[in-house]
């Protein structure tokens, strides 16, 4: 990287494999209204073998004062490692995540630093969350889930009635229980006391940011603010779906057994009547009709089983595996 003036935010964007979804999400980043040598954005580079490699170099050709650094990692080692490479290598006072299959809001920057400056206090600021795909039941579920895990942190609730309430982005600023790492950021000074994103977590799992969250939580707040936000790019493919939530529960699986957290315990999935308040509240919210409604309730059902799955997936290969013996 050129020797420019020490960043007041580094933002880091871990990739693999998504070249074009990447190249939109770069484009967001350096069409920001805040001053270039203020910020610097480091991608890390998770092993692709598309061409997001030879992308990257043309970024890097044109410059135009970027301040941009790419980091290839020889071997894909999953999202927390790759974050986790971003983080250490930034100069910054301010960590920015954001994943690469999202646009920023050309405040985004400027709006994040007023706030930090406005209150130094504040260890950590989240944006809010849009869904680019409005007109998708499955990407609508999907975004329903993701502002339930903000406003209550995937908790227990004790009626639908309060979780439904729970599906709503904040309308003004607060602190919330978490932010995904896709629209949220941290002091870098933070890390030195939670530690970093768990890199033990399976390539695939997902939820390292939920768990990083509930370690955050334990000495700080999250600040979550309306002012900025970014463009979430969620999926509209069923299939896709079904993988995510595999995915999820691979990753609260595998917390369940490194802590002692209630993550693993007592949460808005630990019982029957949790997760249908989750899919009933999710279903009431967002179908439009009765159609809608008895699909979001399908989708959702498939949803929490394949999580489920996820959640018990080593268990269930090491009985095979018994089995097979």
């Amino acid at each position: 990287m050129k020797d420019r003036k020490k960043p007041r935010i580094s933002v880091i964007l871990p990739t693999r494999n998504r070249r074009e979804l990447l190249e939109k999400t770069l484009k967001s980043i350096f069409d920001q209204r805040y001053p270039k040598t203020m910020f610097e954005t480091i991608v890390v580079d998770d092993a692709s073998n598309d061409e997001t490699w030879k992308m990257l170099d043309e970024f890097k050709v044109e410059d135009k004062g970027y301040n941009l650094e790419v980091i290839r990692l020889k071997n894909n080692k999953g999202v927390s490692h790759a974050r986790n490479a971003g983080i250490k290598r930034s100069n910054g006072e301010i960590i920015a995540t954001i994943d690469d299959d999202c646009v920023a809001d050309k405040n985004w920057l400027k709006t994040i630093d007023a706030i930090y400056s406005k209150d130094e206090s504040l260890k950590s600021v989240g944006v809010r969350l849009v869904n680019s795909n409005p007109n998708s039941l499955c990407s609508r579920f999907v975004y329903r889930f993701h502002i339930l895990g903000i406003n209550t942190g995937f908790k227990p609730v004790n009626s639908l009635d309060e979780l439904k309430k729970n599906l709503y982005l904040p309308i003004k600023d607060c602190f919330v229980h978490g932010c995904m790492a896709c629209h949220n950021s941290v002091k870098k000074e933070v890390f030195q006391k939670t530690g970093y994103f768990n890199e033990n977590y399976p390539k695939v799992a997902g939820s390292e940011d939920i768990e990083y969250n509930l370690r955050f939580n334990r000495d700080y707040k999250m600040y979550y603010t309306t002012k900025t936000y970014i463009v979430h790019e969620y999926s509209q493919k069923f299939s896709r779906l079904i993988k995510q939530f595999f995915n999820y529960g691979r990753g609260s699986g595998e917390y369940r057994k490194t802590s002692t957290h209630s993550w693993g315990g007592k949460t808005v999935l630990c019982s029957v009547r949790n997760i249908m308040y989750c899919i009933l509240g999710i279903a009431s919210v967002e179908g439009k009709n009765q159609t809608e409604y008895l699909s979001l309730v399908i989708i959702g059902s498939v949803a929490q089983l394949s999580l489920l799955g996820g959640g018990h997936y080593q268990s269930i290969r090491t009985i095979c595996k018994k089995t097979k013996r």
